[in-house]
Parts: C-alpha cells; structure tokens; sequence
C-alpha cells in the first residue's frame, strides 16, 4: 500500500460497496447489467490504485461475466441462492451464519449500529437488517459520508480517524465474522458464474478494506 492512501481509493471502494449491495439486494434487470457493464469499467484503473492484486483479480472476473451474463439465468440462481431455494443453503444474513438462527442477538447489533448512523432500511426490503445487502449498503454510505468529510477537512483532520474507527469496528464486528463462509457457500451453491464472482469479489473487498483501513489508521497515528 502507497505512504498515503489517495482519496480516490476512498472513493472507489465506497462506490463499489454499493453495487455489491444492489446486486446483493435483487436480482439484477437488462437494464442494471448494462449500467454495471458501463460504470464498473469505467473503475478498473481506480481499483488498480489500491494495490491489492487479489481484489484486482476478483474485479476483472466480475467484468468478464458481465459480459456474457443474461438476466434471465440470473433471477433463477439468485432464488436458489438468496431467497431459499437451495437445499442447504441459509439466509444470507450474519446472524444465519454466527447463531444459526434469524433475527439473532447480532441482527440487534447492527440494527443499534445503523441507529447510531442515522441508517434506516427501506421499507420495501423484507429481508433481516443483518442481510448480506443491507450490511454492504452501509458500508457504502459510511464511505461517501467519509470522503465527504476528507475532502472538506483533509484526510488528516481528526474526524476523519474517527470516522475511519467506525468503519473498521463495523467490519471487524460483522461482515468478517461471516461474509468468508458465505462467499464460500455461494461459489459452491451458485449455478452461475455472475453470483460466483459476487461472492469471491465481496470477500476479497472486506479483507482488502480491513488492510486500508488499518493502513490509515497507522499513517494518521
């Protein structure tokens, strides 16, 4: 990782966090598949400004089965996958995977995180607020909130590590604790390879995060 982390890697991961989630979230239109087609090349050379050569991989498999991805064979595979109708697949929603149940003691603690935050779920998701989507969509908004607040104070300012200390807690405390099993249970269960490289992509996004948040964390001191 480079001395300083540029802001555009900021930028890009806070970008990315909410595709995932709009992928994670519903299976995706003709309509969303040629807009991911159009924006996420555009972001190749950002993500290779991160200098994680694991989620630069995982990004380009992602774009290669963009390419050929129809959303006819997607909507059937995100049943199976999401929406129970896989045999041996759970809900994807961390306290599934932590507790073997849904609606746990975890689902309770993201839901007091989001309040803290000011997050509140959309009325038309029905899924539990520990879904792999929700938790990726926050992500997403502490991103942009943080850039906006590095762009306006510097990446130095004191807000700014606060900020950064809420994101790696929401990280370490939730979607590492889970999201390797799921992403593993989806390459396994997944007849697509569309829901293979959203599983690989998701994991390797977390882990790489961890490392630049630690990273800035350790610059700023």
């Amino acid at each position: 990782m480079m001395e300083r982390p540029l802001i555009e890697i900021f930028k890009v991961r806070a970008f990315l966090y909410g595709w995932l989630a709009s992928f994670l979230h519903s299976e995706p239109s003709s309509e969303t598949i040629e807009k991911a087609r159009q924006e996420l090349g555009f972001m190749k050379e950002m993500i290779a400004l991160w200098e994680e050569p694991t989620l630069t991989a995982s990004f380009q498999d992602l774009l290669n089965v963009l390419a050929q991805c129809t959303p006819e064979n997607l909507a059937v595979d995100y049943t199976g996958v999401f929406l129970g109708g896989k045999e041996g697949l759970i809900c994807p929603s961390e306290s599934s995977y932590i507790e073997k149940k849904v609606y746990g003691e975890a689902t309770l603690k993201v839901m007091e995180f989001y309040r803290e935050q000011g997050f509140v779920k959309d009325d038309s998701f029905h899924e539990p607020d520990d879904h792999i989507a929700l938790e990726c969509a926050f992500m997403s908004i502490l991103g942009r909130n943080f850039v906006e607040i590095a762009e306006k104070e510097g990446m130095d300012a004191p807000q700014c590590r606060k900020h950064l200390v809420l994101q790696l807690d929401f990280l370490k405390d939730h979607l590492l604790n889970w999201v390797p099993a799921w992403a593993k249970q989806v390459q396994d269960f997944s007849e697509t390879n569309f829901y293979r490289a959203i599983a690989h992509l998701t994991q390797t996004l977390v882990e790489a995060d961890r490392r630049l948040l630690v990273n800035s964390l350790n610059i700023q001191g």
